[in-house]
């Protein structure tokens, strides 16, 4: 069985630290993968990266329940002073089994094709391609110009239902 889960993240204000304890929690089970979807916010901004999507794709009983605990009682961003603390600002928006009916975006190899050749969707494509479970990419993180684009990422990944989260 695999199971996908997307995750909404408000914010990092350490987004290397961030990464890095999210490429932890990845690396740390042979039946995880991930990508991270995150926008640089305005200039004058404190923090590293706001509106985030983590994608996780788990092979097997309660992975994903595991992944998504080590979110939130792992030391995964600092705060305002520079402290350690953990995540409890983020929300699982959709968990699913299989791919959405309403995601266009298919996971896996099939994901390369892109007979309309949409450039969006050949980047998502790009990076869910190497997203198989046991392949050595299991942790890839993007950056995304503007909301549009998120918008574009989460309705490929995730169906109306995930784009409605963040509209």
């Amino acid at each position: 069985m695999t199971e996908t889960a997307f995750v909404r993240i408000d914010h990092f204000n350490d987004s290397k630290g961030y990464l890095r304890a999210l490429e932890g929690i990845v690396t740390s089970s042979e039946h995880v993968c991930a990508r991270v979807f995150w926008r640089q916010p305005a200039a004058g901004s404190r923090r590293a990266a706001v509106d985030v999507l983590v994608v996780f794709r788990a092979r097997g009983e309660f992975v994903i329940d595991t992944v998504l605990t080590r979110l939130r009682t792992d030391y995964m961003d600092v705060d305002s002073r520079g402290d350690k603390c953990k995540e409890r600002q983020s929300s699982v928006l959709r968990r699913q089994l299989a791919p959405a009916f309403d995601a266009p975006l298919l996971f896996g190899p099939s994901a390369a094709a892109n007979p309309a050749g949409n450039p969006t969707r050949t980047k998502q494509a790009e990076l869910w391609t190497r997203c198989d479970l046991g392949d050595s990419v299991r942790f890839a993180h993007a950056r995304y110009a503007d909301h549009h684009e998120l918008l574009s990422f989460v309705s490929a990944l995730g169906g109306n239902l995930c784009r409605d989260s963040f509209d």
